[in-house]
């Protein structure tokens, strides 16, 4: 379009130079009419680039209205990307701020882990020390209880097997050194609370003294006459009594206890030289045993040996301490492994006897 619009305006300026050479050459009237042809041209020609100039133009600011919206769009994505990419930090930071606490919760675990690894490996460590000790004592009182089993046999020759020592029963060091108390202090009367292979040894100790004789009390029928069966089996039921005592119950100060029924019981003030509290069972009630002294004490002899089995137990310990508060008790030391022997005396026993008998009236 800008070409022909550039002929048109040469072709204008053509006539008109035409025109002038009309004029200049004398023809006026054809030189009019050539320019006022070359004029007409020339509108034409203008109005023709008008138009141009002006489609060019609406086109122009079509274009330019395209773009600036294109623009907006694009400025609108880009608001929205950086709007995404806004959020996406924060979720960054957070995720991170929640990685960093994980992590220091997961370091204090581990820690913790490490520290409770380390103290069991200390404690796997003390219980293989334990453990070694425990295995070399073992190795000692093993020893030291077959020593004592053969120093038993030697000191009191039984015929025949022998009642076996462990389990419920006493142990040998404690039986070799209560059947030694017998021989040397030669009793007249043992008492018994509970029976089974201590008897046995016991009825052999006095059968060596020549003299003196047990009494001992159990509460199960079954063990009772297995116990009497035992001692006759080996002609030592003439050294015991094993008598059937059934448990009653009664109170001791203002305790209830379950205890042997002495009421068929035929003992003489002061004639208990012995005594040996090994019953009843720690099952059948709270310090089970306490009542042996309390109970008995009006027929022990000044200076009885009293012996206490299974004193590594706490309730036993506190019996012999609520014993040594009310009765004039000397320790004589340990007789065993778990076994505690005393001197009785009658002083603190007969104040005790007194404040009982003032209770009771």
């Amino acid at each position: 379009m800008f070409y022909i619009s550039t002929w048109r305006g040469l072709l204008t300026a053509g006539l008109c130079l035409i025109g002038a050479s009309f004029v200049l050459a004398g023809f006026a009237y054809s030189s009019i009419l050539v320019a006022a042809v070359g004029l007409a041209c020339w509108i034409v020609c203008a109005h023709s680039v008008a138009v141009t100039f002006m489609r060019r133009l609406r086109q122009f600011a079509e274009k330019t209205e395209q773009a600036t919206l294109e623009s907006v769009l694009a400025i609108h994505d880009i608001e929205t990307a950086i709007s995404g990419l806004s959020k996406r930090l924060t979720g960054v930071e957070q995720a991170s701020e929640r990685a960093e606490k994980s992590f220091d919760a997961l370091k204090s675990t581990v820690m913790t882990r490490v520290d409770k690894l380390e103290n069991h490996a200390k404690r796997i460590d003390r219980s293989v020390n334990d453990g070694q000790k425990q295995q070399v004592k073992l190795k000692v009182d093993t020893v030291r209880e077959f020593d004592a089993i053969l120093q038993i046999r030697a000191l009191l020759e039984p015929d025949g097997p022998t009642p076996y020592f462990g389990g419920w029963a006493m142990d040998s060091m404690s039986v070799l050194r209560i059947a030694g108390e017998i021989l040397r202090r030669r009793p007249r009367l043992v008492v018994e609370c509970g029976s089974g292979a201590s008897s046995f040894w016991l009825s052999k100790a006095l059968e060596r003294t020549g003299g003196g004789r047990l009494l001992a009390f159990e509460h199960l029928r079954e063990y009772q006459e297995d116990t009497v069966r035992f001692l006759a089996g080996h002609r030592l039921d003439h050294m015991a009594d094993v008598l059937f005592v059934p448990l009653c119950r009664m109170m001791v100060g203002d305790e209830p206890y379950d205890w042997y029924d002495l009421s068929q019981v035929h003992l003489q003030p002061g004639s208990i030289d012995v005594l040996l509290v090994d019953g009843p069972p720690g099952s059948t009630g709270p310090l089970a045993r306490y009542p042996a002294l309390p109970m008995l004490h009006p027929f022990m002899a000044e200076g009885a040996l009293v012996i206490v089995d299974d004193t590594i137990r706490k309730e036993e310990q506190e019996i012999v301490e609520r014993w040594a508060a009310q009765y004039e008790l000397k320790e004589l030391g340990s007789f065993g492994e778990r076994t505690m022997a005393f001197q009785f005396g009658a002083q603190k026993g007969a104040l005790r006897l007194a404040e009982l008998a003032e209770k009771a009236a």
